[in-house]
């Protein structure tokens, strides 16, 4: 699966829709080619070698205030995220780019502020500007 931008996802959606008429979701959208959706090391990430108990610890430790990498989507279920996988697993752009324009969705900007509420190791449940959301765990900083 390779990379994604998300701006050319929302062109080939909405024909004549502008940034602007976008909202928050998709603001500070860089150049074509500067923002990239990442989300093929989701699925390849290494299996930890701890124990349950001190996987979980670890988790515990992780909540809290954080903030996001740029290049990722989060969503407002966990449902709508794993829908999200799906479309860029079959190249659909068009229902991607419509989870974004609907507000299901939200493309993450470098270092907001977001507090982790659930550390998973491939999915981490935070809120954001009182919103909670889920992302790929490597979306969000300790």
């Amino acid at each position: 699966m390779g990379k994604l931008d998300l701006l050319e996802i929302v062109a080939n959606v909405a024909p004549g829709v502008t940034a602007g008429d976008l909202g928050g979701s998709l603001q500070s959208q860089r150049k074509h080619g500067q923002r990239d959706v990442h989300l093929d090391s989701v699925r390849s990430q290494p299996r930890s070698s701890g124990s349950t108990s001190e996987q979980k610890s670890k988790a515990q430790r992780r909540t809290g205030p954080s903030t996001t990498n740029s290049g990722y989507i989060a969503c407002r279920s966990k449902v709508w995220l794993d829908d999200v996988f799906k479309f860029l697993n079959n190249k659909d752009n068009s229902s991607l780019g419509a989870y974004l324009l609907s507000g299901k969705c939200i493309a993450l900007e470098d270092g907001a502020q977001v507090t982790v509420t659930d550390w998973g190791f491939v999915t981490t449940e935070f809120v954001y500007q009182g919103t909670k959301y889920y992302a790929p765990s490597e979306a969000i900083n300790n």
